[in-house]
């Protein structure tokens, strides 16, 4: 959770800043520039809202009924460091109030025990003695392209204004939470398409049928668009794998013949 963070200081899919990107007076700040819903860099959005939710899913986070737009990316944000460890274990009783503390052996010791990823791109920071040099190089080193994993091959850029507002300690340690979130999700390069039957992902099948069992309880059988949704997968993979549950007597046919 952002606890007090504001949260249109962050990309709702990932650990870059919103500052700089929208006018001033603009109060639906969701995106980064990586992640703008419009132009290149719409399948970027559409990629990474797709891996957080099936991440998510993953880990038994489903989306809540009837969430769309807006209110669905500020769930993702609320939601990314379930996906790494929760910043607050870090913050908790005030360790890390103070500027000078990002200078402590006890900050440093536990970026590398809790956010590992992130750790091993910033190692080589905390020998610097100076709050603001150390920030503006841990931004700079996880926004490099090799370490910003699929985003700009440029890499990110971070504001003059976010900089500065990184220097607080809760805001960089939300922002390493994030990076290390975004990172996990994509550890493993997504396959396309069906998995092989020797190959089968019963989970996700057992997952399909729990979701859709559910859904018919309150008479809503039109739902493979939202069990889709909810696990971050398309809608014409749910049907197949419902299909292959029909054919082997895990679902049954009435229970699914008023499907999409």
């Amino acid at each position: 959770m952002l606890n007090t963070i504001d949260e249109t200081f962050f990309c709702c899919l990932c650990w870059n800043s919103t500052e700089d990107v929208y006018p001033s007076m603009t109060k639906n700040k969701l995106f980064c520039k990586d992640h703008l819903c419009s132009g290149e860099t719409k399948k970027q959005n559409f990629r990474d809202k797709r891996l957080i939710i099936r991440s998510l899913a993953n880990k038994n986070h489903f989306l809540p009924d009837g969430i769309h737009g807006a209110e669905l990316y500020r769930h993702l944000s609320r939601n990314l460091t379930k996906l790494s460890i929760d910043p607050s274990i870090l913050i908790k009783n005030d360790a890390f109030k103070e500027q000078d503390s990002l200078l402590s052996t006890e900050f440093r010791n536990l970026i590398s025990r809790y956010y590992p990823i992130s750790f091993k791109c910033i190692k080589a920071c905390f020998n610097l003695q100076n709050v603001d040099e150390l920030v503006r190089s841990i931004v700079s080193e996880v926004s490099k392209p090799s370490n910003s994993n699929s985003l700009n091959k440029k890499g990110i850029e971070q504001s003059p204004k976010a900089l500065r507002q990184l220097s607080s300690p809760a805001l960089l340690i939300h922002m390493l939470a994030r990076h290390e979130a975004f990172q996990l999700i994509h550890e493993t390069p997504v396959k396309r398409g069906p998995k092989k039957k020797f190959h089968r992902d019963e989970t996700l099948r057992a997952k399909i049928s729990q979701l859709y069992r559910g859904f018919i309880e309150t008479g809503n059988y039109r739902c493979q668009s939202r069990i889709a949704e909810q696990l971050g997968i398309s809608t014409a993979r749910v049907s197949i794998l419902m299909k292959e549950l029909i054919r082997e007597k895990k679902l049954t046919r009435n229970m699914t013949q008023n499907k999409n």
